[in-house]
């Protein structure tokens, strides 16, 4: 059972993440998309994630980071 301080903080991080990302997909639906394609020569690890950091995927996004806060691990 979590203590009060990681149930209250839970809902924080739930509720900042879910503004964040509506206020993302609301903003442009281009965004990302118009952005030049990495050059992984030059940035190779940002070149490497790229087309995963700009998914317009937004609802797998959403799922999978929910996914991450709910089933982290609570700091001592």
């Amino acid at each position: 059972m979590p203590t009060p301080r990681a149930a209250a903080w839970t809902c924080w991080s739930l509720f900042y993440f879910t503004l964040g990302l509506v206020q993302e997909e609301q903003a442009s639906p281009n965004t990302w998309h118009d952005t030049p394609e990495i050059d992984a020569r030059t940035l190779p690890a940002l070149g490497s994630v790229w087309p995963e950091f700009s998914s317009g995927d937004f609802e797998a996004r959403f799922t999978f980071g929910i996914h991450q806060i709910l089933n982290s691990p609570i700091p001592t």
